[in-house]
């Protein structure tokens, strides 16, 4: 399930062309690989991604998005 939820971010990079849903995307994809190394259980990859896609959210919100400035030439 969490491949499906990485990938849904790597589509959206593609579609807004997004660095910040590319990252998203690799992390959750990391984790996925990792969660299942280690045999973790579905618990396990519950509050993992939840845990995730949470901090990845506070993050965003705190830091300000660059304004566009209008400038006319």
């Amino acid at each position: 399930m969490l491949l499906i939820i990485g990938g849904r971010y790597l589509t959206l990079a593609t579609i807004y062309s997004k660095r910040v849903y590319w990252i998203l995307g690799t992390i959750i994809g990391i984790s996925t690989s990792l969660l299942f190394k280690l045999k973790i259980q579905s618990l396990g990859s519950l509050l993992t991604g939840s845990l995730i896609e949470i901090s990845w959210t506070c993050s965003v919100s705190v830091i300000p998005q660059k304004q566009k400035s209008q400038h006319f030439c």
